[in-house]
């Protein structure tokens, strides 16, 4: 579960690091995903990772279905991976 909150958060927050134009606090996942830039490791097939996972993340906080082994494992490095983006788009600011 909290892989899943983590990847929302993780995601805002990269795409405020690369000064994504024009993204408001309340906007949707979706928005955020598709205005984000090809930048510093995210490109198309990325965001269709991230697409993917978000669809996971709906499923366990809308349906309360309950994410398998493989998916909660892909959540959990997929969130790594976007620590590890933060801290090199801050480091470069």
């Amino acid at each position: 579960m909290i892989a899943c909150y983590a990847l929302e958060v993780l995601i805002r927050k990269l795409a405020a690091a690369f000064g994504t134009p024009d993204l408001a606090s309340n906007d949707k996942l979706e928005t955020v995903i598709n205005q984000m830039p090809n930048y510093g490791g995210v490109d198309g097939l990325r965001k269709d990772r991230w697409r993917w996972l978000k669809e996971i993340r709906n499923n366990l906080f809308h349906r309360g279905r309950i994410p398998t082994v493989m998916e909660t494992d892909q959540l959990i490095k997929e969130v790594l991976r976007l620590e590890e983006n933060l801290k090199s788009a801050i480091a470069n600011m």
